[in-house]
C-alpha cells in the first residue's frame, strides 16, 4: 500500500500539465477577446496544394486536384482597409477558397484577427485544457486522501 498514491498521482500530473498547457500556451495562439468587433472575410489560397486521387481518375475525373490550405488565409475589410491574415491554427479538412466566413478583430489593433469558427477560436484547445486539468485535480486529490488518509 506504500506506492498506491503513485497510481492516481503520475497521471494527475501528467493530466494537470497537458491541461495547462492547452488553457495557457495554446490559448495565446488564438485570443479573441469578448470586446473584438465581427466583420466578413472571404477564404483566400496563398499556397497550391495538390492532393492526388486515383479513384478520382479512375472515375474519369483528375489525378491532380488542388484543395484548400490547412492554415486558412482569409481577407477583411475594416474601415476601409483590407487586411490579410493566415490563421495560426490548421484544419482538416479546410475553408473552402472563395467562401465568406465570420472573422473576429481587435478594434485597436485590426491586424489582430480570427476566424469566428469553433476550432479557429481556440474553443476546443480550452475545453480540452479544463477536461485536463479537472481529471488531474480529481486524481491529485484522490493521491493526497490515500497519503494523508
Amino acid at each position: 500500500m506504500d506506492g498506491f498514491y503513485m497510481i492516481f498521482l503520475i497521471p494527475a500530473m501528467i493530466l494537470l500539465i497537458m491541461g495547462l498547457i492547452f488553457l495557457f500556451v495554446i490559448r495565446k495562439v488564438t485570443k479573441p477577446e469578448k470586446h473584438w468587433s465581427i466583420t466578413t472575410g472571404t477564404i483566400i489560397q496563398k499556397e497550391k496544394n495538390m492532393t492526388v486521387s486515383i479513384g478520382n481518375f479512375m472515375n474519369k475525373g483528375k489525378l491532380l486536384s488542388s484543395g484548400p490550405d490547412r492554415a486558412p488565409t482569409f481577407q477583411y475589410k475594416v474601415n476601409g482597409i483590407e487586411y490579410e491574415k493566415t490563421s495560426d491554427i490548421e484544419q482538416d479538412p479546410g475553408f473552402a477558397i472563395g467562401s465568406t466566413v465570420e472573422v473576429l478583430y481587435d478594434p485597436d489593433d485590426p491586424q489582430q484577427a480570427v476566424i469566428n469558427s469553433f476550432i479557429q477560436r481556440g474553443t476546443i484547445f480550452s475545453i480540452l485544457g479544463k477536461i485536463f486539468t479537472s481529471i488531474g485535480g480529481i486524481l491529485l486529490l484522490i493521491a493526497l486522501y490515500i497519503i494523508l488518509f
